[in-house]
C-alpha cells in the first residue's frame, strides 16, 4: 500500500511538473506579442476560477489493503488582491473532487470495502510572485484551509457516512501567464496538510493540480 501510494504521488509530481514546463514554452512564444501583457505595476483584484484533478492521501495501511483512485475532478473559485507585482492575497472556495476506494479491512475478519473521500476548502492565503518574462510569472503560495472532510464507506453491507472539520495548512506552486490583456492563464499545483481525523476519517495529505483563468481589474 505505502509503495502504490508513493508511486502514485510520484507520477502526480512528474505530470504536474511537465504541465508548468509546457506553460512556460508557451510563454516564451507569446514574447512576441508585447500587447497582451497587463500592466501590474498598481494593485489590482483579480477573479480565478479553475478544474482539475485531486487524489486523497491519506495514510490507512495499518487496516486497510487495496486500491484507491482519484475518481472526480475539482473546482475552485478565488478573488486575489494584488498589492504590487510580487505580492498578493487571496480568499477563495475549493472542492477538491473525491478519491475512491475499495479493498480487505486487514483487522479482524477482514471485511470487504469500499467507498470514497472528499473535501471541501474555504481558504485564505498570501502568494509571492516571481516575474518570469514581461507576460509570466511564478508564484508560491502559503496559507490556511478551514476543511470538511466526509468518508462514505460500505463494509459488508453495512453503510457509514463520517465527517471531519478542521484547520489545514498548505501550500502551492504555478505559473500564470498573459493570454490577453486583462486575462491570465494560470496552472499549478496544492498541497494540504494534516486533512482529515485520525480516529474518523483517516489523516493524510491531498494533492491537488488545476489550471484555469484569472480577469483582472482595477
Amino acid at each position: 500500500m505505502i509503495s502504490t501510494m508513493y508511486h502514485h504521488n510520484m507520477n502526480t509530481v512528474r505530470r504536474g511538473s511537465l504541465l508548468l514546463l509546457g506553460l512556460l514554452m508557451f510563454t516564451g512564444a507569446l514574447q512576441a506579442q508585447p500587447d497582451l501583457a497587463t500592466n501590474k505595476s498598481q494593485p489590482f483584484f483579480s477573479v480565478f476560477a479553475a478544474v482539475g484533478y485531486s487524489r486523497t492521501a491519506f495514510n490507512a495501511s495499518e487496516s486497510f489493503s487495496g486500491i484507491e483512485k482519484s475518481s472526480s475532478p475539482q473546482f475552485r473559485a478565488q478573488i486575489d488582491y494584488h498589492v504590487n507585482p510580487y505580492l498578493s492575497a487571496s480568499v477563495g472556495m475549493a472542492s477538491l473532487g473525491s478519491t475512491a476506494f475499495r479493498g480487505v479491512n486487514a483487522l479482524g475478519t477482514g471485511a470487504a470495502q469500499s467507498g470514497e473521500i472528499s473535501s471541501l476548502s474555504a481558504e485564505a492565503a498570501v502568494a509571492g510572485h516571481l516575474p518570469l518574462t514581461r507576460m509570466s510569472a511564478l508564484y508560491i503560495r502559503a496559507g490556511g484551509s478551514y476543511m470538511n472532510v466526509r468518508m462514505s464507506q460500505v463494509s459488508d453491507g453495512a453503510s457509514t457516512t463520517l465527517h471531519s472539520n478542521g484547520i489545514s495548512p498548505f501550500t502551492g506552486v504555478g505559473v500564470e501567464v498573459d493570454v490577453m490583456n486583462h486575462v491570465g492563464f494560470r496552472m499549478g499545483m496544492d498541497w494540504y496538510f494534516n486533512a482529515g481525523n485520525p480516529d474518523a476519517t483517516g489523516q493524510g495529505t491531498i494533492n491537488a493540480a488545476y489550471g484555469g483563468f484569472a480577469f483582472r481589474f482595477h
